[in-house]
């Protein structure tokens, strides 16, 4: 039977926890950021963050799972401030994610910002509306501009 793993690792006991909302719990741990292993082949996960998927289930899509319903929970909270305007920080797969869920909720597209040129690239490229700010590029220009000003 083919699984998945949520990768939120919880204590389980703590208040937050123990109210269900484990995403708050105050020892957690994620999976590829503070346990090792996610990107091996196979991993030891807790049993309790073992979920079976469907039969037959598409392992590429399947792995897209957590990172889009992280996406589409913070298209629904942000929906939850009537009138605000969204702005995603990072162009990774998640920022990416959030970019599609924010416009395929009918919002406007979404300022993003971006450290790696590529990434702001497939933003642009997903959403041509997209005000993409390259904080790299950012970065590098007011340095530059800095120094040009600078006195020498």
């Amino acid at each position: 039977t083919a699984v998945t793993a949520n990768p939120l690792v919880t204590c389980g006991e703590c208040r937050y926890c123990a109210a269900g909302r484990e995403q708050l719990c105050t020892r957690r741990l994620l999976l590829g950021a503070s346990l090792p292993g996610c990107n091996s082949e196979l991993v030891a996960v807790p049993r309790s963050a073992v979920l079976p998927l469907a039969q037959g289930a598409d392992l590429v899509s399947a792995a897209m799972v957590e990172p889009a319903a992280f996406a589409l929970h913070a298209v629904e909270v942000a929906a939850r401030h009537q009138g605000s305007k969204a702005l995603v920080v990072g162009a990774g797969p998640i920022g990416l994610l959030v970019v599609q869920a924010l416009l395929a909720a009918g919002s406007p597209a979404p300022p993003i910002t971006g450290l790696r040129l590529k990434l702001v690239t497939i933003a642009l490229i997903l959403a041509p509306l997209v005000q993409v700010f390259d904080t790299t590029i950012v970065s590098i220009a007011l340095r530059q501009m800095l120094a040009r000003s600078t006195p020498k």
